[in-house]
Formats: structure tokens, C-alpha cells, sequence
């Protein structure tokens, strides 16, 4: 499963895949931007790296929380 949308002012393309890993999911995370020029403003300007690893982590706490309540 997975999902595409596009930003705008920047203008890149988003695309988030959720594949089936045994008992776990993988997540693949794809930025297109139209030059590697772009891509490194926004990266550098945003923090992105880091950014995208705390975006990971209140994930796996947002989940983790759903598991509980569910288990």
C-alpha cells in the first residue's frame, strides 16, 4: 500500500510505501524534486534528515499506542 502527492512552492513529489516485513512494516520514503540543487536547499534549509527521523518516531509512538489500546 502506499500513497503519492505532490508539494507545491517547492514543487517535489512524495511518495510513502508501507510494505509487509514478517511481523513488522517497512516504510520507503522518496522525495522527487526536479534538481539535486532543490533537494539540498530543502534538506539543509528543513533539517529534513533529521526532521524525517522524528516524524518516524512519533509514528512508532502513535502506534504503539493504537497496539495497546487494541491488544
Amino acid at each position: 500500500m502506499g500513497r503519492t502527492f505532490e508539494h507545491f512552492n517547492p514543487h517535489f513529489i512524495t511518495t510513502v510505501l508501507f510494505l509487509p516485513n514478517s511481523s513488522d512494516t517497512q516504510i520507503e520514503w522518496t522525495l522527487l524534486f526536479e534538481a539535486i540543487e532543490m533537494r539540498e536547499i530543502i534538506v539543509k534549509a528543513h533539517r529534513a534528515g533529521e526532521r524525517q527521523v522524528q516524524n518516524m518516531e512519533r509514528l512508532e509512538k502513535y502506534l504503539s499506542g493504537l497496539n495497546d489500546k487494541f491488544v
